[in-house]
């Protein structure tokens, strides 16, 4: 403990309202719905790209399925002739059952054969007949190379396969267009068990997310608590200290001021406190310090608010009070110190040397009120008195 020199109480420090419910637990909140929403992200990007994944194998067993079926199936009924220019009406018409029979039953919606430039030389659909296409497919098909893409015939989905045909005499090129829907349904049938477990992955990540976060709500709640409780309370009394006596004596004057009423701000000492600490030492001291401030805080109503300011200078704000009720208040104060300390089994009597102050007789603000509280102290101190209230003409300090 410290020995009080007498103290500068302008020094202004106006501690934070209350925030309960606005600190961390709202921040660790926003951490879990970041999580949720980067873990909802990151499985729609995985997921995206397994969807890709199971499309493009899917794409790829169709285009398999149109080379086995451009390599064994046409390569034995086609003839050359068949690529040179459009087929005659008899060839159109077995062309049409072979492709009926063997291509038209595997999901394919259309055939079609090209010549070296690109023109239809038979189709499926005899509409196409005659028409042309990209020579560059045509040329990569005839080159052995297998080409796909999706595209549309009368509104519907496909796939188009460019696939090599080997006949005597040389190379064909053909292309089949096959139902996008039972390519989509193989996608589907691979990718949905695959989406479903690794939702289930992702949701059960997060449940076990939620008791860590809830620890670590806990923790920061406790943390925060304990340092707002060191900020606004005294580490050695538990009393109110000095920064939250201030916000409480502002909140004082403007219900004052409102009310039109008063209100009264008591400072106090221990008297010979410096002769104490040297003779039992600051040990001592700080236990004097605690019995006093648990002796004076049994005594106090709920409604007046009693705070350590530093060393061994006590304050009490008495809200909507007067003089008279404030000098019963010290009265009750001087008899619960009656009774003496016992310190390491000695018996110690304390005195105490009241200051008081009213608002708004004596000032208007918190500054004004506690420097004049402080003056009264000293004058009660120096006179003996245990009990003074401020005078303005016992204030050396006072320019006015």
């Amino acid at each position: 403990a410290c020995c009080p020199a007498r103290s500068s109480v302008a020094v202004s420090q106006t501690p934070p309202r209350d925030r309960s419910g606005d600190g961390p637990p709202r921040l660790v909140l926003r951490f879990a719905v970041c999580t949720a929403i980067v873990l909802a992200l990151a499985a729609g990007a995985i997921l995206l790209v397994v969807r890709h994944f199971d499309t493009v194998q899917a794409e790829r067993a169709a285009t398999s399925e149109a080379r086995v079926i451009a390599s064994a199936v046409l390569r034995g009924p086609l003839r050359a002739t068949d690529f040179e220019r459009p087929v005659t009406k008899p060839r159109k018409a077995e062309l049409d059952k072979l492709f009926k029979a063997h291509v038209l039953n595997e999901g394919v919606l259309l055939a079609t054969l090209y010549a070296e430039n690109g023109t239809v030389t038979y189709s499926t659909d005899h509409r196409l007949v005659g028409t042309r296409t990209d020579p560059e497919h045509v040329s990569e098909a005839l080159d052995g190379s297998i080409r796909s893409d999706v595209t549309s015939i009368t509104g519907r989905k496909t796939l188009r396969t460019y696939a090599p045909v080997a006949v005597r005499g040389g190379t064909g090129a053909v292309a089949l267009f096959q139902d996008y829907a039972p390519i989509a349904s193989a996608a589907n049938a691979t990718f949905i068990p695959v989406a479903g477990i690794f939702e289930v992955v992702l949701v059960l990540l997060f449940i076990a997310l939620i008791p860590i976060l809830r620890r670590v709500t806990q923790r920061i709640r406790r943390q925060m608590e304990e340092i707002e409780h060191r900020a606004l309370y005294d580490e050695l009394t538990g009393l109110p200290n000095r920064a939250l006596f201030r916000d409480r004596i502002e909140q004082a004057i403007l219900a004052a001021r409102r009310d039109e009423r008063s209100a009264i701000v008591m400072l106090f000492d221990v008297d010979r406190f410096r002769e104490i600490n040297d003779a039992l030492g600051h040990e001592a001291g700080d236990m004097l310090l605690r019995e006093v401030g648990a002796r004076l805080g049994r005594e106090l109503r709920a409604s007046e608010t009693f705070a350590r300011l530093g060393g061994d200078e006590f304050g009490i704000l008495l809200p909507e009070a007067t003089l008279e009720e404030a000098t019963l208040v010290a009265e009750r104060v001087h008899a619960a110190l009656e009774a003496p300390f016992a310190l390491r089994g000695l018996p110690l009597e304390v005195t105490m040397s009241i200051g008081m102050v009213a608002f708004p007789e004596h000032g208007n603000d918190v500054d004004t009120l506690l420097q004049r509280a402080d003056v009264a102290m000293y004058v009660a101190k120096d006179a003996h008195a245990g009990t003074a209230v401020y005078d303005p003409e016992q204030d050396t300090n006072d320019a006015a």
